[in-house]
């Protein structure tokens, strides 16, 4: 309750200004003042939003554009990592011969299967699945005791 209700033994109360009870009035020193914008300030403002979600979307093309380039560059290295790999599972099917390496690479793929599953694109679970081929027929060649070195495209 403000100052401006009067302080009595009965009720209700009453504003000495606005007359209004306790329970409905609202005293505030503030008054509202009613402000307009002029055209050049909406437009001014709808602006400087517009440039700043362009300069974003430029940030984020760079980004994106970037990451491309990244990924080019981890495809390129799994390729060479991949013929590399043929290579050593034909030298060490050569030097172990008591070594399971199909049994091997079998849970390798499993694991690999389960974690293609988790991807969200279809770009990257389409990609996983082509190693995942890649791998199968290295295992294909190694229970024919074909050469694993030559590449399969």
């Amino acid at each position: 309750m403000t100052s401006n209700i009067m302080r009595c033994a009965f009720l209700p109360c009453v504003c000495d200004i606005c007359k209004c009870s306790p329970f409905m009035h609202y005293d505030d020193t503030r008054k509202p003042i009613k402000k307009t914008k002029t055209v050049q300030e909406i437009l001014d403002s709808v602006k400087a939003a517009y440039d700043s979600s362009v300069q974003k979307n430029e940030a984020m093309q760079n980004q994106i554009g970037g990451i491309n380039v990244d990924m080019a560059a981890l495809n390129a290295a799994l390729d060479a990592h991949e013929a590399t790999i043929r290579k050593c599972c034909q030298d060490l099917k050569n030097v172990c011969s008591q070594f399971s390496l199909v049994k091997e690479l079998s849970g390798i793929i499993g694991i690999m299967e389960k974690a293609a599953k988790n991807l969200k694109s279809v770009e990257a679970r389409k990609n996983a699945h082509d190693r995942i081929r890649k791998i199968q027929l290295v295992i294909e060649e190694l229970t024919r005791g074909k050469n694993v070195v030559k590449a399969s495209k």
